[in-house]
């Protein structure tokens, strides 16, 4: 193969990965706006069952203690699209629920926190 001819084929086959590449990064950022969007719901939805619990019981419900003493439905998510359980905090002034988001680090810019 000549020398020309070469370097075209590898520019080619390069801007053919740069361009798959570029979809496929921008759908996992659509997907993942997505799935923040519905971890959100899923978080204000088991915010006010937290709060009823820690009022009555005066102490923090993890979601599996929620689950197991049928405070929610054995149905309902207690696991975030990244695989991290969901996470309560109570304090008599706030009562958190969060998702760590997709590092799986609690305290970063992509965790969602719900604290109404």
């Amino acid at each position: 193969m000549r020398p020309l001819a070469l370097l075209l084929a590898g520019v080619a086959v390069i801007g053919t990965l740069g361009f798959l590449g570029y979809f496929s990064y921008a759908r996992q950022t659509r997907l993942a706006a997505q799935s923040a969007g519905g971890v959100r719901m899923e978080l204000r939805a088991l915010h006010p069952v937290a709060a009823k619990y820690y009022a009555d019981h005066h102490r923090r419900p993890g979601v599996e203690r929620l689950r197991d003493e049928h405070e929610i439905s054995s149905s309902t998510r207690i696991i975030d699209p990244w695989g991290h359980i969901f996470l309560i905090a109570c304090s008599p002034e706030r009562i958190e629920v969060m998702s760590v988001g997709p590092d799986g680090k609690k305290g970063t810019d992509d965790d969602i926190v719900v604290s109404e």
